[in-house]
């Protein structure tokens, strides 16, 4: 779970997530195995070594998978900076481009990359609602496409 948690906090993609719990798991099972082979010969039963070789494989799982918090926080503040970033661009093109305040809002998430969709389903719009304001943010920019825009918006602040 600690692996799981390190790599959403450092926004890595999901088959990086799925590496880590298998490497966990496997970390887990060599270190569990190589401890009972180490410790079979001071026990006579078998069943008395299994909660220490699961303590042992816990603590060196746990201590493996505790992440890079520097790491996480670098890639938070990556995030954060971005998306101030486009915010700044986005407010600068509502100004120079007497943009409305909703087609702004839409703006913001067109320069993110997001889809149409995603726009309707998180500002609760319709589809022809979304379409038209991307339409006039276009028109009124003098740009035909998303890349355009984000390229637009870019050259604006640099």
């Amino acid at each position: 779970m600690q692996a799981i948690r390190a790599d959403q906090q450092a926004n890595l993609p999901s088959p990086e997530i799925m590496g880590w719990g298998f490497a966990a798991i496997s970390l887990g099972a060599v270190i569990g195995e190589l401890a009972f082979l180490a410790a079979e010969p001071l026990f006579i039963d078998e069943k008395t070594i299994v909660v220490p070789a699961l303590l042992v494989a816990l603590v060196f799982a746990s201590a493996f998978l505790s992440g890079n918090p520097e790491r996480a926080d670098e890639a938070r503040s990556s995030r954060e900076s971005c998306a101030i970033e486009i915010v700044d661009r986005a407010r600068m093109m509502a100004e120079r481009y007497a943009l409305t305040k909703r087609e702004h809002e839409i703006l913001v998430f067109l320069l993110e990359g997001r889809s149409h969709p995603y726009i309707r389903d998180a500002l609760y719009l319709s589809r022809s609602t979304v379409d038209t304001h991307v339409r006039h943010i276009y028109r009124k920019t003098n740009v035909n496409s998303k890349q355009e825009l984000i390229d637009l918006s870019k050259a604006m602040s640099g």
